[in-house]
């Protein structure tokens, strides 16, 4: 444990030490704390900001895998039955059109979800202990001590704290025991999500991409590029590919593109290869075809 503590210590004046050089990734780490409550957190060190966007238990989401839907709050007892853990994180993925990093169980609901400096401690406290291993999670150590880290260079007034139940996202819906659920206004989520949990410099970069569709299943093309969308990018759907595809892919046809933080990102959300490969048929920047390993069970 002291080893731990040292680390730590010394950690954070590294980041403090290095936060103006650039030396760490400038994209965000989105992860979903779930338990008493459930919340997706978006941290960027670029802009050191940190966003909560809080989800009512009795939403709907649809589960990838193709479950149907299900309440929020019934996903820990369907993925023990069906051995699936982080299933809720995978359907989020799809229906909030998110990337999502990774997710920690267990989370306790924070004293005040208004006020912001509790949030700050709550998320630190949650990350401290994962790193002690009393939540589970599927984030890997180095990246639970980045956010860690990054955590206490966020100001206040950089903290962005939203609720779907204000936000006018979600219908009401009651059942005749009067029991309620409540389903996304994938629309309003959008415009919501695009608010909080955009990439700068995605936007800056100005990329167009085409994604295509190398499956059997249809509709994949569209589910990526919302995400594309929903990050700040620009995207061209460009449909079926010409044939199926085992894998997903990135294409570029210049070193510069290449070498973007959008190829970059997008090849970790995907988990992928980045190819070069002459495409001039297509008017944009940057091609992805979408695999059969995509959002595979």
């Amino acid at each position: 444990m002291k080893k731990l503590i040292i680390f730590l210590i010394v950690g954070f004046f590294l980041v403090l030490f290095f936060q103006e050089k650039e030396l760490f990734p400038d994209g965000r780490t989105t992860i979903l704390f779930r338990g008493e409550v459930f919340t997706i957190t978006s941290l960027s060190p670029r802009e050191k900001s940190l966003s909560f966007l809080f989800i009512p238990a009795k939403t709907l989401v649809e589960t990838a895998g193709g479950y149907g839907r299900y309440r929020i709050e019934a996903f820990n007892r369907l993925e023990k039955i069906e051995n699936k853990p982080f299933l809720l994180q995978k359907s989020l993925v799809s229906d909030f059109g998110l990337p999502i990093d990774g997710e920690i169980n267990g989370a306790l609901r924070p004293r005040d979800e208004l006020f912001k400096k509790d949030l700050k401690k709550w998320y630190q406290a949650e990350i401290w202990n994962s790193l002690r291993k009393i939540r589970k999670t599927n984030l890997e150590t180095a990246s639970l001590l980045r956010l860690y880290f990054f955590s206490f260079l966020v100001k206040p007034e950089e903290i962005k704290v939203i609720s779907l139940e204000e936000g006018r996202t979600l219908r009401e819906v009651s059942f005749s025991d009067g029991d309620v659920f409540y389903e996304l206004n994938e629309e309003k989520t959008d415009v919501l999500i695009r608010e909080i949990f955009f990439e700068k410099k995605i936007i800056e970069e100005g990329l167009v991409v085409g994604v295509a569709n190398a499956t059997e299943k249809t509709g994949l093309a569209k589910e990526f590029s919302r995400i594309i969308v929903n990050l700040g990018g620009t995207v061209v759907k460009l449909g079926g590919w010409s044939e199926q595809l085992p894998s997903s892919e990135i294409r570029f046809n210049q070193e510069e593109n290449g070498e973007s933080f959008l190829v970059q990102r997008l090849a970790e959300i995907l988990n992928c290869q980045i190819v070069e490969k002459d495409f001039d048929q297509f008017p944009v920047d940057i091609l992805v075809i979408i695999g059969k390993d995509y959002q595979q069970d």
